[in-house]
């Protein structure tokens, strides 16, 4: 499906929990901020990247359902009538099988 028109971004509460989640991981695993903080960049920028370019995404076998590879996460959205919610931010080196029963919420 075509979205031409740019959206405002709407992270989900479980997005909001799994940036949180891995800024702390990383600020513990490296006793620094300095990774966590670029990592996190890098995620926001492939969400504006989504609200620039709402087809960037690609389709998911969830329909209605699409992914953006950021490093090794993946932002998974939905297109709402006037806005993208970001659904999770997802380590892409996890079982997928856990996904699945997230996304399928």
């Amino acid at each position: 499906m075509k979205y031409s028109m740019a959206k405002t971004i709407v992270w989900s509460e479980s997005a909001k929990i799994d940036l949180i989640a891995i800024k702390a991981f990383f600020d513990n695993r490296n006793k620094s901020s300095i990774y966590s903080t670029k990592l996190l960049k890098t995620i926001r920028n492939s969400a504006r990247l989504i609200e620039k370019y709402p087809d960037a995404g690609i389709d998911t076998n969830i329909v209605g359902l699409q992914g953006l590879i950021a490093g090794n996460y993946i932002l998974f959205f939905r297109h709402k009538e006037n806005y993208i919610l970001i659904l999770t931010v997802w380590d892409s080196r996890r079982n997928p099988e856990q996904l699945e029963s997230i996304l399928r919420r």
